[in-house]
């Protein structure tokens, strides 16, 4: 069984986050917007890899949900970015497919965005075009640091976070 960490709900379920999401979504009258994000820290002989699902209400408030996992380690910066960016993806296709099952198609969905670790200034702006390429090719806006401090502060954070499984 996969868990997620929460601050303010401890260690849940996939299947509880996405309940507490589509709750979320089915009582607020608010807009919601969904971020999906990934970062990673090399260790020893590994790569460990932290993916939020950040659900930001009205712009400024919101929660957000962590799940760690290990990945042989890559030393190419450009392999992490995309080994970063594909576990984005794929969690943010996971929760697509549970909003379509949950919501029935009653309800608009909300918009889903793919947080990336590149931007124009930093040493991995070669690979901002290819990224953002392939996030519009599968039809997902992106944000790019340091657009989204909130998930990118988050992410942060989390590297140096004892994972509670």
């Amino acid at each position: 069984m996969e868990y997620l960490f929460s601050p303010t709900k401890g260690k849940v379920t996939i299947d509880e986050a996405y309940a507490d999401i589509i709750e979320t979504l089915k009582d607020s009258g608010k807009d919601v917007e969904l971020i999906v994000g990934s970062g990673s820290q090399q260790q020893e002989t590994q790569l460990k890899l932290v993916t939020a699902i950040a659900v930001r209400i009205d712009g400024r408030d919101g929660y957000y949900f962590l799940r760690y996992r290990k990945r042989p380690l890559q030393n190419a910066p450009e392999t992490k970015i995309n080994t970063e960016t594909l576990e984005s993806m794929t969690t943010a296709d996971q929760l697509k497919d549970e909003l379509r099952k949950r919501l029935n198609n009653n309800k608009q969905y909300p918009v889903l965005r793919i947080h990336v670790d590149v931007g124009r200034r930093g040493n991995n702006r070669k690979l901002v075009s290819e990224i953002e390429g392939w996030l519009s090719a599968i039809e997902y806006p992106s944000e790019k640091y340091p657009k989204c401090p909130y998930l990118c502060y988050r992410l942060s954070l989390s590297h140096n976070f004892q994972q509670k499984q």
